[in-house]
């Protein structure tokens, strides 16, 4: 007699859910067994204290992958200064695209650096001086140096523009 109430295979799972009516899947099947799931639980459980102890109880980071820049780390940039929905839309950029790239910038469409590696950067300008959003739509379309600060967040890359030249 089968006492164990019915599982469902949930995949990427290694904990079975049960499920009223359905056929039992503890047989052979791809779901672990109570045992192995104890043996497995009771190791996580007395390794994760000697992985503690050989950090000194200290929360090292992970190092950041190449080409990555931590919050507010100052870095000079060279590239292309994009209108991000063309460039997003349609792939624009260039010379062919400069003016149109001026045109959408002053007119609100975000703008971005194209930089030299192939990162997009989204540019926005510090609370303390917005000014420098200005020169950034003047320059849309063109090659600049840029000097700021790089963010990270949720993946997207941002650049807080300090100061910016044409090249």
């Amino acid at each position: 007699m089968n006492i164990d109430p019915p599982l469902r295979y949930v995949p990427n799972s290694l904990i079975p859910s049960y499920e009223p009516g359905s056929p039992s899947l503890n047989k052979g099947g791809p779901i672990m067994s109570k045992r192995s799931q104890c043996s497995l639980l009771v190791i996580a459980l007395l390794t994760a204290p000697i992985s503690v102890l050989a950090s000194g109880g200290e929360h090292h980071p992970a190092p950041a992958p190449a080409g990555e820049h931590h919050a507010g780390q100052a870095i000079t940039l060279k590239g292309e200064v994009l209108d991000l929905a063309c460039y997003i839309g349609h792939g624009a950029k260039g010379p062919a695209h400069a003016g149109c790239a001026r045109t959408c910038a002053k007119q609100g469409q975000p703008t971005g650096l194209l930089a030299d590696d192939g990162t997009v950067y989204v540019i926005f300008g510090s609370h303390e001086d917005p000014a420098v959003l200005g020169q950034v739509k003047e320059l849309a379309g063109k090659r600049v140096e840029v000097t700021g600060e790089v963010f990270t967040q949720s993946g997207l890359k941002g650049l807080q523009v300090a100061q910016i030249k044409a090249l």
